[in-house]
């Protein structure tokens, strides 16, 4: 399954004195709604949104559905996989996870203030993929998270960012502003994600198209 997602605002890098928890989470923010309408958009998603399961593990292990008889007691997979992923009193949706043995390459476009040809050092391209890394997936502390929205989900491509199998990244001279008040740190992303099976079931076959 191969998708893309978009970015455009402030990149900072990961700073020893500021874990930039609030910066990473405003990134979360602007990543949602597109993952949200992935799950709604994709053939193959919202077909898995829609199955009906007992509970979360049977749907992880890809178990036949009930018959519809028991359906009463089922809930759907979207109210399943937020309730079995509540953290720091928020419920998140990750698309994907480590139960599911899915992996992804991630293949990102980053447009940056600067002359084309310049060179971001290593350093500073480490730093700020690590925060948009952090960004892509379920945080681990509730450091920088807003008030949790308990009867809303907020969607994620990650479980864990240790689920990127690949990374590539080209940059370019960022030509138009994201905003007026524009600085070094002004960027915006092309992000491009290939989903790939780890191993080969009912739920997996279905992101192994485009």
């Amino acid at each position: 399954m191969k998708f893309r997602l978009t970015y455009e605002g402030k990149l900072l890098g990961a700073s020893r004195n500021s874990p930039r928890a609030a910066h990473k989470n405003d990134i979360r923010l602007q990543l949602h709604p597109q993952l949200k309408r992935l799950w709604q958009a994709n053939a193959w998603l919202k077909d898995l949104a829609g199955l009906k399961f007992p509970k979360f593990a049977e749907a992880v292990k890809g178990q036949t559905l009930r018959n519809p008889g028991h359906w009463d007691n089922c809930q759907t997979y979207s109210e399943l996989l937020p309730l079995h992923h509540r953290h720091h009193g928020q419920m998140w949706s990750p698309l994907i996870r480590q139960e599911m043995q899915l992996s992804c390459a991630v293949d990102i476009l980053f447009l940056r203030e600067g002359a084309r040809g310049g060179i971001l050092n290593v350093g500073d391209i480490d730093g700020r993929l690590k925060t948009l890394f952090d960004a892509l997936a379920i945080p681990r502390s509730p450091a920088g998270l807003p008030e949790p929205r308990p009867k809303d989900s907020i969607y994620v491509l990650l479980g864990d960012d240790s689920l990127i199998s690949r990374v590539s990244v080209e940059t370019d001279e960022l030509l138009q502003p994201t905003s007026s008040n524009v600085g070094q740190n002004d960027s915006r992303l092309v992000i491009t994600v290939n989903i790939t099976p780890m191993i080969a079931n009912y739920f997996t076959l279905g992101f192994t198209g485009d």
